[in-house]
């Protein structure tokens, strides 16, 4: 049985403008929800993260393989969301 899908929401972790609308579209059409679409504020990241909250692992690798399957998974920091999985975009 497969992972269930969790809400997402999508960060550009660069400074190219309108990056997390332009994944938003992405996400959705792999058939996920996006909730939410920002600015990641953090350290930089060198690739595409999906993070994910304690108990999210296989919802998190199912939507990295629902995309393309090249994002690296990785548990949530401090301050995300424990409902839904956070992906950083890098360039």
């Amino acid at each position: 049985t497969l992972a269930p899908k969790r809400p997402v929401v999508v960060l550009n972790g660069t400074t190219t403008i309108g990056l997390a609308a332009a994944y938003r579209l992405k996400v959705t059409r792999a058939g996920w929800n996006v909730v939410s679409i920002g600015n990641w504020t953090r350290s930089s990241v060198s690739a595409t993260t999906i993070f994910y909250p304690s108990g999210f692992k296989a919802s998190a690798k199912r939507l990295a393989d629902d995309l393309s399957g090249t994002q690296l998974t990785r548990e949530a920091l401090s301050g995300m969301s424990s409902t839904q999985l956070t992906i950083v975009v890098a360039n």
